[in-house]
């Protein structure tokens, strides 16, 4: 369903719970997008949080928004979320585009700025911003504090770019994705759907097309062939390391050492894990 759909309260909602997550888990957001069912977020997980960020972070999500819309139900699909670990700066870069274009590519609205969701597309890398507290769901005298602040951080591996020159190329990228996107349109006899229709769908709408089933699930993404399969051998020696210490451990080898990267044992049973590189 359109749960997510671009109203007002429902972008607050999101970029305020964002920011607080952010702050919580000492995360950087490079880019985001909420379209009208699922969302897309790059970022760069510092301090190795990102499983208790993703937690905390859909599970806010999800109780104010089935508070906003009068449900009960689980609010967001069974399964985990899609993690992909991106492999190079250009990989990175490649999906800001992909996230901040998400609307234009679905055929939403012509210009990425127009998305009236939310989205990073505004904002400038590295400028701070203040978010309110939204009045619903969250109690005035709660916990919750009532503004937050928020940074769109530059992803590493552009140090020779000043400010301004990341600024510009960016908008280079989405300026020429916004080209190629709306020329496919014209050739195609497409058009797009624009703001207000999109503001107008009802949350309870659901796509006319069904989701593919059984599609691939990447873990990593790289242009680059060879540093994929190379990406992709690590995480087999990842997992056949984990499987080992964990068949020691559970075996009864309390001092069984697993690989770096290994999370819910390490937080949770105290676990002995290689330390970060």
């Amino acid at each position: 369903m359109f749960l997510l759909r671009p109203a007002p309260l429902i972008k607050q909602f999101f970029e305020y719970c964002l920011a607080y997550a952010v702050q919580k888990y000492s995360v950087n957001i490079h880019g985001y997008c909420v379209m009208s069912n699922h969302y897309h977020l790059v970022l760069t997980d510092t301090n190795g949080n990102l499983p208790a960020f993703m937690s905390w972070f859909n599970e806010f999500l999800a109780k104010a928004f089935n508070a906003l819309h009068g449900r009960w139900e689980n609010f967001w699909a069974p399964g985990s979320y899609s993690m992909v670990h991106l492999q190079t700066p250009q990989d990175t870069l490649d999906k800001i585009m992909y996230t901040i274009i998400n609307p234009v590519r679905a055929g939403l609205v012509s210009r990425a700025r127009h998305w009236p969701g939310a989205h990073s597309v505004s904002m400038r890398f590295g400028v701070q911003v203040s978010l309110e507290r939204p009045k619903h769901f969250f109690r005035s005298k709660g916990p919750m504090p009532k503004k937050v602040t928020f940074t769109l951080e530059r992803p590493s591996g552009f140090e020779v770019l000043t400010d301004e020159e990341w600024q510009d190329l960016v908008r280079e990228r989405l300026a020429e994705s916004e080209k190629e996107i709306g020329q496919e349109c014209n050739q195609e006899g497409r058009s797009f759907m624009g703001s207000r229709v999109a503001l107008n769908i009802r949350p309870t709408d659901s796509p006319s097309t069904r989701a593919p089933r059984r599609a691939r699930n990447p873990m990593v993404a790289a242009r680059d062939k060879s540093i994929r399969i190379q990406a992709i051998e690590q995480l087999k020696l990842f997992r056949l390391a984990y499987r080992q210490a964990f068949s020691q451990w559970k075996a009864g080898n309390l001092n069984a050492v697993f690989p770096y990267g290994t999370y819910a044992l390490r937080d949770i049973v105290q676990v002995q894990a290689i330390p970060p590189p």
